[in-house]
C-alpha cells in the first residue's frame, strides 16, 4: 500500500486538484508581487528624480565616513554653522 492509497489519505485525483490550484495561484500572486514592485519602484523614481537611491546612500555614507574621521573638519563645521545655516543668526562677539 503506497501513500495515495493508504487510509486517512486524499484520493490522488483529489491531489492533481489541488496541486494545480496551489500552481494556478502562485501565478496570479507572482503576478501581483510583480505588479507591487513595479509601482514601489515607479514612486521611488518619481520621488528621487530617477537617481538610484543606492547610489544616493553610498554617497552619505562616504560622505559621512569622511567627516567621522576628521575632527578638525568637524570642529570647523560646528564654529562655521551659524554663518552658514539661514535660520540662525551669527554669534555676538
Amino acid at each position: 500500500m503506497n501513500d495515495m492509497t493508504r487510509p486517512g489519505n486524499p484520493a490522488p485525483g483529489l491531489m492533481d486538484t489541488l496541486a494545480q490550484l496551489a500552481a494556478e495561484m502562485r501565478v496570479v500572486d507572482e503576478h501581483l508581487a510583480q505588479e507591487i514592485d513595479q509601482k514601489v519602484r515607479a514612486r521611488l523614481a518619481e520621488l528621487s528624480n530617477g537617481f538610484s537611491l543606492l547610489q544616493i546612500a553610498l554617497a552619505w555614507i562616504d560622505w559621512a565616513s569622511h567627516l567621522a574621521i576628521s575632527p578638525g573638519r568637524l570642529w570647523l563645521m560646528n564654529e562655521l554653522s551659524p554663518w552658514i545655516s539661514p535660520r540662525s543668526q551669527p554669534p555676538s562677539r
